[in-house]
């Protein structure tokens, strides 16, 4: 048995499937191999809380909390982070504070020899001062990803791949435990599992001023509204499927049946 978390952009091998053949049961969030005979779909796993945060009064816009990474593997999101980040910066600063680790030092990369130097912190911190890229918004780390984002009406919700079935990460449950309405772009079938009527879509936006004019349009009843629809979720069979739980009885009752 095998479980296969990771996105084909962190590991590619997990959708080898030239490699799936030595494994009699595999469990996978890629809604496309599910065949309930071989392939059983898992999601995240989560403890889900029968009630959420429902502050509407929050003086703070938008946030992000996320590790600075980058990629060229088709289909990654990385890059469509950078470009809202830098939107807000240039745009309209005082509406969005960037959090995680990795965007106030340098990343080398490039062959393993130099990506080696990324283990000498003083390498990376001389490395930054001169050509690392600076982020006006960064406010630093967190140590509770739900006690920031409580204070923020909207989350930038973007997984590190999007066009993608099935893959749906902890991003946009996190925003909604701390009752904050995700901003979504990743699973290009995350309907299926998740009512539209719980984030906002990013898909459905031309480019960002159009987001941006979206979101300080939205009043306290609509904003409540969206509160309301994510609890009404979480509780729902569809919001139990990603509880662990749900996680577990699908694997265990599986090996079981062996």
């Amino acid at each position: 048995y095998v479980i296969l978390m990771e996105s084909p952009l962190a590991s590619p091998l997990n959708l080898d499937k030239s490699t799936h053949v030595f494994f009699k049961k595999i469990f996978t969030w890629d809604d496309e191999l599910v065949d309930n005979i071989k392939y059983f779909k898992i999601n995240y796993a989560f403890k889900i809380p029968s009630t959420i945060i429902r502050n509407i009064n929050k003086k703070k816009l938008c946030c992000l909390i996320v590790a600075n990474k980058q990629s060229d593997y088709p289909g990654e999101l990385y890059s469509e982070r950078k470009e809202i980040i830098r939107w807000f910066e240039s745009t309209s600063p005082s509406d969005f504070d960037l959090y995680g680790v990795g965007w106030n030092e340098y990343k080398f990369t490039g062959v393993k020899l130099v990506r080696a130097l990324n283990r000498i912190p003083i390498a990376k911190k001389i490395m930054y001062k001169y050509f690392g890229d600076y982020y006006p918004s960064y406010r630093g780390t967190v140590k509770n990803k739900i006690d920031v984002m409580q204070q923020y009406k909207f989350a930038i919700c973007y997984e590190n791949i999007g066009n993608v079935s099935g893959y749906i990460t902890e991003k946009m449950l996190d925003a909604f435990f701390a009752g904050c309405v995700p901003i979504y772009l990743g699973a290009s079938n995350v309907e299926k599992h998740i009512p539209k009527e719980c984030f906002i879509d990013r898909r459905n936006f031309k480019n960002n001023e159009e987001l941006y004019s979206y979101l300080k349009a939205v009043n306290d009843s609509e904003y409540q509204e969206y509160i309301g629809k994510i609890e009404i979720f979480l509780n729902s069979d569809k919001g139990k499927k990603f509880s662990s739980n749900s996680f577990a009885r699908t694997v265990v009752s599986e090996i079981i049946k062996d």
